[in-house]
Parts: structure tokens; C-alpha cells; sequence
């Protein structure tokens, strides 16, 4: 009797160990998770919540798009700047859908699923134009038509021009070889949209430009796009009042 007490003592012992160490890592998962749970939310209050925008660096991975002096590649200062805008844009509360964050090849109708797929309100395509002679500069910007994607055109150039660009070469409907047809991303979008040519890579005062101004053109473009956002909340909270 003796020795099925004591085998029934340690048993017990045992089991309240085991009760004990269950008890300590429940603790610990609660504590984990309160914790995981506290950081999310607060990962998630940094998020910006307002509109949605896609800003698109043209080119990327095997296509390089145009090339200027010493090796440089447009796809590169495309991708720059994108991600300089998004820093800018998120700084106004605005949300952001990239369709590349690296040196990744996205097909144009890729880059347009992304922005379609995502629900976006407006759509951004960066890029640096070229030409054979070294002259040739400016900044100029093209849509598919005289509305919101137009406006918001506008307002990109307005901020460009006091930022700092070397010429002003507008806001163009169609494309640089016929105005009968639109660039693909501007005619395969569902919103409003349009495509900035930041200069020319192939000129060497729109590059100095273009990276000391980098920050400022980022600035500039986010500020046209913030005002064309507001433009359409006004617009729509009008139509809605009717």
C-alpha cells in the first residue's frame, strides 16, 4: 500500500509539473499574441486610408527603355522617382499600388491589371523620353483625353514647372508618333490617367535636373495628384448632393 501511494504521490507530482508548464506556455501564447496583435494595429494606423493611386516606373528588368550617356538607363531613374512619389503621396494620407518596386519586367497590360484589379481612382506612369538629338528637351505629359486624366496633367506640369525643368513642352493627347491612337497604359486604365516624360535621358542638363530635383519632382507630382483628388471628391459629393 505504501508503495502505491508514493507511485501515486509522484503521478501526481507529475501531472501538476505538466499542469504548470502548460499553464506558463498558455501564458506566454496570450502575452505573444496580445503583442503580435498590438504591433498590427499599430502597423495598420500608420497606413495611410484615403484614395487609392497607382504610380507605375516604366520599363524594368530586360527592357530597359531608352538609354542615356555613361550606361544609364531610363528603367533606373523611372523607378527612382516612383518610389519617391509614393513616400510623397503617402505622406497625404494617400494609398499607393506600385506595378514594380524593383528591376522587374511587368508587361503594359500587367501594369494595367494591377491598377484595375486594385481598384485605383488614378493612375501615374513615369518615364524619361529620348530623341537622336542631344537638343532635344522638356518635360512633357500625355493623355487620352481632355478630362480628369487632362486635369490632372495640368496640375503634375504646374508643380513641374516650379520645381525646376528646363522647358515645358505641355500636356499632349494620342502619342509622340501619331495623335490618332493613345499610349497603352492611358487607353487600357479604367480611371483617369497619364504619362510623364521626365525630361530627356539622352540630354544632359535635363539629367542634372532630373537628379537634383529629384525630390522636388516627386514632391510636385504628388501635390498635382492630391489636388486632382480633392477636385474629384468635391465633384462627386455634388453629384451625389443633386
Amino acid at each position: 500500500m505504501k508503495r502505491m501511494s508514493k507511485k501515486k504521490k509522484k503521478l501526481l507530482a507529475v501531472r501538476i509539473s505538466l499542469l504548470v508548464v502548460f499553464l506558463g506556455v498558455f501564458c506566454l501564447l496570450i502575452f505573444y499574441c496580445r503583442k503580435l496583435s498590438e504591433k498590427m494595429d499599430a502597423e495598420q494606423a500608420r497606413k495611410p486610408a484615403g484614395p487609392l493611386v497607382c504610380v507605375d516606373a516604366g520599363h524594368g528588368g530586360a527592357d530597359t527603355g531608352a538609354l542615356g550617356e555613361g550606361g544609364r538607363y531610363e528603367k533606373d531613374d523611372n523607378l527612382k522617382l516612383a518610389k519617391a512619389v509614393k513616400e510623397e503621396l503617402e505622406k497625404r494620407n494617400i494609398r499607393v499600388v506600385m506595378t514594380r518596386e524593383d528591376d522587374t519586367k511587368v508587361s503594359l497590360q500587367g501594369r494595367c491589371d494591377i491598377a484595375n484589379d486594385a481598384g485605383a481612382v488614378l493612375f501615374v506612369s513615369l518615364h524619361r523620353n529620348s530623341a537622336s538629338a542631344a537638343a532635344a528637351k522638356g518635360v512633357e505629359i500625355w493623355t487620352a483625353n481632355k478630362g480628369r486624366g487632362a486635369r490632372m496633367a495640368g496640375y503634375i506640369l504646374d508643380g513641374l514647372r516650379e520645381a525646376g525643368i528646363q522647358e515645358d513642352r505641355g500636356v499632349q493627347e494620342g502619342t509622340s508618333s501619331s495623335d490618332k491612337s493613345d499610349y497603352y497604359i492611358n487607353k487600357h486604365t479604367t480611371m483617369p490617367s497619364c504619362l510623364a516624360e521626365m525630361g530627356f535621358i539622352t540630354n544632359e542638363e535635363d539629367n542634372r535636373l532630373f537628379d537634383e530635383n529629384l525630390d522636388r519632382y516627386a514632391a510636385a507630382i504628388a501635390e498635382g495628384v492630391d489636388q486632382m483628388l480633392q477636385e474629384m471628391a468635391a465633384e462627386d459629393a455634388a453629384k451625389d448632393a443633386v
